[in-house]
């Protein structure tokens, strides 16, 4: 079972659709959180076609704009959505090949600190029901650390603590990362640009 998380931003162009579905196919991808896709739910069942070998669920019920997609095989896996909330989408995940469950959740962070406090609420809230495989991912907009960041503008501790706090309250590991050490970038010029790491995934110790 290949999982995998992808800040697209935006999702209403033809040249992104084949992309991401070309990758999906490549990588054979059977579960993919879409992050920051821009599609308004008036079309997204037309964007949605276009990924017609998959299942599909959203959050547009708790945003209205529908900030998280997440596709599925079915053929290779059952899907039950436990919770469906602003800043993520929670799922037990049955792996038919391998005849194994595990949890995952997808999330896409709001930018606005005070706001997106709400999202260590409800993974706090789902923590005490997790009894499989937990796997938490997507683009959680903060850094851990200092280190995780180069910018003109330092990283917020409260920010970072809230963050710590809930990872290891319910001890949450990060997986290991290949590839650079930064997710992002504001792509300004010279002594303007920033770098930060802000898409992570965990897991529990099960």
């Amino acid at each position: 079972m290949i999982v995998f998380a992808w800040n697209v931003r935006g999702l209403n162009e033809p040249i992104r659709q084949h992309e991401i579905n070309s990758f999906l196919l490549r990588n054979k991808v059977t579960l993919m959180g879409l992050l920051e896709i821009r599609v308004k739910e008036a079309s997204s069942a037309r964007v949605l076609n276009k990924f017609g070998r998959f299942r599909a669920i959203n959050n547009y019920s708790a945003h209205y704009n529908g900030r998280i997609w997440v596709l599925w095989q079915e053929a290779l896996l059952d899907v039950t959505v436990l919770l469906v909330a602003a800043q993520m989408i929670h799922l037990k995940v049955f792996c038919k090949l391998l005849n194994v469950s595990i949890y995952v959740t997808f999330v896409y962070r709001f930018n606005d600190g005070v706001a997106r406090r709400q999202l260590w609420h409800d993974v706090m809230g789902l923590a005490p029901s997790v009894v499989l495989a937990w796997l938490v991912l997507g683009d959680f907009n903060i850094v851990r650390t200092r280190e995780d960041k180069i910018d003109r503008h330092p990283p917020v501790e409260w920010e970072m603590m809230d963050f710590s706090r809930c990872l290891s309250c319910y001890s949450l590991d990060e997986l290991h990362f290949q590839g650079g050490p930064f997710t992002w970038t504001n792509n300004q010029d010279g002594a303007a640009r920033g770098w930060s790491k802000l898409n992570w995934a965990f897991v529990n110790p099960l």
